[in-house]
C-alpha cells in the first residue's frame, strides 16, 4: 500500500497541466468535479480519480488564494478521499456528504 501511495504522489506531483478554468464558469466547473468525483468513488478508476485530484487540487488551490478556507478544507478533503478510493480503501457514504460540503462551501469560489 505504501508502494501505490508513493506512485500515486510522484504521478500527482509530475507536472499534470492545471485545467484552464474560467472564473466565471464555477457551476460548470463544479458540476465536472462532481461528475467525475462521482465515478472516481463508486468505481476507484485510476484515470478518472486522477482527473478528479487535479480538479480537487485546483480548486483548493483557487480556494486558498481567495480566503476561503472552508472550502479549501473541504477540497483537501475530498483530494483524499479520491487518493483513497483510488486505492480501493472508499469511505463510501462519508465522501458522498464530504462532495456535498464542498458544492456547499466552494460555490462562490473564483476558479
Amino acid at each position: 500500500m505504501k508502494k501505490k501511495a508513493l506512485v500515486l504522489f510522484l504521478v500527482l506531483c509530475s507536472g499534470f497541466s492545471q485545467p484552464r478554468l474560467n472564473a466565471s464558469d464555477n457551476p460548470t466547473f463544479l458540476a465536472e468535479l462532481n461528475h467525475l468525483a462521482k465515478v472516481c468513488l463508486s468505481t476507484g478508476s485510476r484515470l478518472i480519480c486522477q482527473r478528479s485530484l487535479v480538479l480537487a487540487e485546483s480548486l483548493q488551490s483557487k480556494a486558498e488564494l481567495s480566503e476561503n478556507y472552508a472550502c479549501q478544507t473541504m477540497a483537501l478533503g475530498l483530494a483524499a478521499d479520491l487518493i483513497m478510493s483510488q486505492l480501493k480503501f472508499s469511505r463510501g457514504k462519508k465522501a458522498e456528504q464530504l462532495l456535498l460540503g464542498v458544492n456547499r462551501l466552494c460555490l462562490g469560489t473564483r476558479i
